[in-house]
């Protein structure tokens, strides 16, 4: 399989997923750190089975994931803090 990525000695890959929850206003990011191996990923993720493996249900029952404008909003906010 040519498409899997096996990381040099010393390289890890980190996936940060941003979500947003509109009626709530909230905005989180859940990050997974430290694989030596990625495999390709598919171009939709299940949006509530993440949430419920993450534990966000209970704040809120409308994430989505958020637009590559708004993860830019976001890690700018991020950066002023």
């Amino acid at each position: 399989m040519s498409d899997i990525i096996k990381c040099p000695e010393g390289v890890e890959l980190d996936l940060v997923t941003y979500l947003t929850s509109p009626s709530k206003g909230i905005d989180t990011r859940v990050a997974a750190r430290g694989f030596q191996v990625m495999v390709p990923l598919k171009t939709e993720i299940d949006v509530k089975a993440f949430v419920e493996a993450n534990g966000l249900s209970k704040f809120a029952d409308d994430w989505r994931v958020m637009t590559r404008d708004e993860i830019k909003e976001y890690k700018a906010t991020e950066n002023e803090e």
